[in-house]
């Protein structure tokens, strides 16, 4: 399938893209498929307890930097 296996922690956002870190430097991410509830997505929209989502992921999604 040729997917990258990633954690939240291994996701971040940058200005109106989500990008994975890699030991070359960031790679631009357009598509994820979660395997999380959606309450845990996005810590800064749902649950600010969780730790396992992206900050700021929602917002990306809405402008359509990237398909969930």
């Amino acid at each position: 399938m040729g997917a990258e296996l990633v954690e939240g922690q291994d996701l971040f956002v940058d200005g109106a893209f989500v990008y994975m870190r890699t030991t070359q430097g960031p790679k631009r991410v357009d598509v994820i498929y979660r395997r999380i509830d959606d309450a845990y997505i996005d810590p800064l929209c749902f649950r600010p307890d969780s730790m396992l989502g992206i900050p700021g992921l929602m917002d990306v999604y809405r402008s359509g930097g990237v398909t969930i």
